[in-house]
């Protein structure tokens, strides 16, 4: 009998036996065969068990159980051309030798040779099967890279690089083409109320119908609701602007989407090709203009770039950036014009009034900038800035003089300015009933629950509330009596006719008469002569403001006025009205 050896196929050579290592029995010649047999078979499920050796025993990305299958065979080649002549009679040879003849060797090469061969070929269809697989995902991507994933369209990227073949190197100035770009207006509304499903369906049927009425050009889609379109090689403007009118009403045809009919306006904005630019990037940022200016006019507009356009667009980033430095520089500062009772001339108060002198423009109207404060999100900086300003001022005044302080939309419907307004006051050591906070019907309107929320707020700390520009928005007696409100503040618009024009002294002496059955007090805007005193007053208004009593004072000027308690006309005043037209 043969001695038997415990081999450990982990470490290659002679161990101990345990439970952690498999063992094999292997006797010298007979059972070799079988037990390397058993050996491959059981490091190919070893290696199944366990994917980091997996890992290690393939070549490349050839399948392990087909290179393991060649290494078994070729092996188990070799064991037979070792132990049997194979080119002899058996008969003739009565002991094994144990040399390889040179028949042997050749035929054992040929079998590597063919196992290499199996193996080389194996590797190329992997390797040809990868690089097919590897340039779809590529064409895939570009794809992908290109278009829309919902229309099916262009992208911006394509866009863009259509706009800058068509400039070429070299575009002649007698060239003919039109970028325009089309955006949907109110789209959100679609996606809140009936859900981004209907919102996308929409955007379907948009882009299949501007495909039908610019057939043969490049319809694209540019971001959430805006597409683009290029026209090239046109006549004259003319036809832009009848092409620009059919996408009009094409898109205005109802849609019916879920059982839901849709009626879509759009706001168009046109750059013309090489007259507008000729860079792509140029051409883009004037047709966004000429959209932005579109998308401000009511109902579906068109409109078509203009060198003032963009004059203004530079001016208004100019303005936003000098404004930015002067809030922070406080070079913005509240003015007070005086608020008298129309009676006995008494001063009762002052309205906080914004003033800005640009160290290049000079003054600049409170309207200019006020506007762009809203549109770049600083009027909550600026207001509190003023409102802070205001209120120190103020301490300064008798106790029976008020301060008026007006606050935006915005703020209106914030659901923390007021209470930050009241938080100011507190701050800076003014009682809340001294303040008197003035909006407009228009900001009431754009949400009702909130600015009654926010109105209730500022009652409750207790400030007074006041309607400011009553008659110009959309008024309404519902107003009245929903929204607790203390005064009703005329606008100069009728205060101005009420000489001249017997409907505006019936409109005021109707206002008047509504808010004193309601218990408020009335107040007259913009007066300006004496006469226009004369008349509200036999109309039975209250209180009455403008240059009659004095422009816009600055705070060492109110605290002087203040102090005299009571109010004569100033005909520098009346003067410097008539200079400005107002």
């Amino acid at each position: 009998m043969h001695s038997l050896e415990t081999v450990d196929y982990r470490t290659g050579g002679i161990g101990a036996s345990g439970d952690s290592l498999r063992q094999y029995q292997l006797e010298p010649c007979p059972g070799l065969c079988k037990a390397f047999w058993c050996l491959q078979v059981d490091f190919v499920s070893e290696a199944r068990e366990y994917p980091g050796m997996r890992n290690r025993c393939r070549l490349d990305r050839l399948p392990l159980n087909e290179g393991m299958l060649v290494c078994v065979t070729l092996s188990f080649a070799t064991f037979l051309a070792y132990e049997f002549t194979l080119f002899s009679a058996i008969r003739e040879t009565p002991h094994r030798p144990q040399y390889i003849d040179l028949d042997e060797a050749l035929v054992l090469a040929v079998l590597f040779c063919f196992g290499l061969l199996f193996l080389s070929w194996r590797y190329f269809c992997a390797q040809r099967s990868e690089a097919t697989r590897r340039r779809a995902s590529e064409q895939r991507a570009l794809r992908l890279a290109e278009r829309d994933a919902l229309t099916g369209l262009p992208n911006r990227l394509s866009f863009e690089r259509a706009i800058r073949d068509v400039l070429g190197p070299e575009v002649s100035p007698a060239a003919s083409h039109v970028v325009v770009l089309l955006d949907i207006k109110d789209f959100r509304r679609i996606n809140d109320t009936f859900g981004h499903g209907c919102g996308d369906e929409v955007l379907t049927r948009v882009s299949k119908r501007l495909q039908r009425e610019h057939r043969g050009g490049l319809v694209a889609r540019l971001g959430n609701d805006e597409f683009g379109l290029l026209l090239t090689d046109l006549s004259n403007a003319e036809q832009a602007t009848s092409l620009a009118f059919s996408l009009t009403q094409a898109l205005h045809r109802p849609m019916l989407i879920r059982d839901i009919s849709y009626e879509l306006e759009v706001g168009i904005g046109v750059a013309c090709i090489p007259q507008d630019g000729r860079d792509d990037g140029e051409i883009l940022r004037k047709a966004e203009i000429a959209l932005h200016r579109a998308m401000a006019a009511p109902g579906a507009s068109l409109c078509f770039f203009e060198p003032a356009m963009d004059l203004g667009i530079r001016e208004h980033a100019i303005l936003e950036r000098d404004l930015r430095a002067a809030i922070a520089e406080g070079a913005v500062q509240a003015f007070y014009q005086p608020i008298v009772d129309l009676g006995s001339r008494r001063l009762i108060g002052f309205e906080a009034l914004a003033r800005w002198t640009h160290p290049e423009l000079g003054a600049v109207s409170p309207d200019r900038f006020i506007r762009v404060a809203e549109r770049c999100g600083l009027m909550d900086t600026l207001s509190e800035h003023l409102l802070r300003q205001a209120a120190r001022v103020a301490l300064a005044w008798p106790e029976h003089v008020r301060l008026a302080f007006n606050i935006s939309s915005a703020q209106l419907n914030s659901q923390a300015w007021p209470q930050r307004l009241l938080l100011v006051l507190e701050e800076c050591g003014l009682v809340p009933q001294r303040v008197e906070v003035e909006v407009t019907e228009t900001a009431l309107v754009q949400d009702l629950h909130r600015a009654q929320q926010a109105l209730a707020t500022l009652r409750g700390g207790g400030a007074r509330i006041a309607l400011d520009d009553f008659g110009t928005g959309t008024s309404s007696l519902h107003h009245l009596r929903e929204f607790k409100v203390d005064e009703l503040k005329i606008d100069r618009e009728f205060v101005g006719a009420v000489l001249c024009d017997p409907g505006a002294a019936a409109l005021i002496r109707g206002v008047i008469g509504l808010a004193h059955g309601l218990d408020l007090k009335v107040t007259a805007e913009g007066v300006e002569q004496q006469e226009q005193a004369a008349a509200l007053l036999a109309l039975q208004c209250d209180q009455a403001q403008g240059y009659l009593y004095g422009a816009a004072l600055s705070a060492a000027e109110a605290a002087s006025l203040a102090q005299n308690d009571w109010v004569e006309s100033s005909p520098a005043a009346q003067a410097k009205a008539g200079d400005a037209g107002v």
